[in-house]
């Protein structure tokens, strides 16, 4: 087809959707985009941990133990101490493999690391970031005895 001097044909048509695709596909990968990972945790984690991440999903009163209310930032699997927070690598080994005991299955199977490295990020996002755990045993203050005198 001739039109004001440029000649378009099949063949450059093909050439250029060759040279476009190329450059994309040349294009490192890029991280799973955070709509990416909520469309994970919709289809995958919202029956059991719900849409706040509360743990009072659709599936939750027939679950026992109950799951995580992940809002709370405390986490059970975890590598660290009592009283610090769980890391990014704990969370992605429970979403990985899952959690013995509970209801949490590993979905390492269905997951790229890459979609579980955005699941943690989103997980994190409930709590607020990565607060420090607080130890649940609380002081209590003892009276003053005064002895007579």
């Amino acid at each position: 087809m001739l039109r004001r001097g440029l000649w378009v044909g099949p063949a450059a048509v093909v050439v250029v959707g060759l040279a476009v695709f190329g450059a994309a596909a040349a294009q490192p990968t890029a991280p799973v985009a955070a709509s990416a990972a909520a469309g994970h945790y919709d289809r995958l984690c919202l029956a059991c941990h719900g849409t706040a991440g509360d743990g009072q999903g659709p599936a939750a009163p027939w679950l026992w133990p109950p799951p995580r209310d992940l809002t709370s930032g405390r986490f059970k699997w975890r590598s660290t101490p009592l009283g610090a927070a769980a890391t990014d690598d704990d969370l992605a080994t429970t979403i990985r493999h899952g959690a013995p005991g509970t209801s949490m299955p590993a979905f390492g199977d269905v997951l790229a690391d890459a979609e579980i490295d955005a699941l943690v990020a989103l997980v994190r996002g409930f709590g607020g970031g990565a607060p420090a755990l607080r130890s649940r045993a609380r002081r209590r203050r003892r009276p003053t005895v005064i002895a007579p005198s």
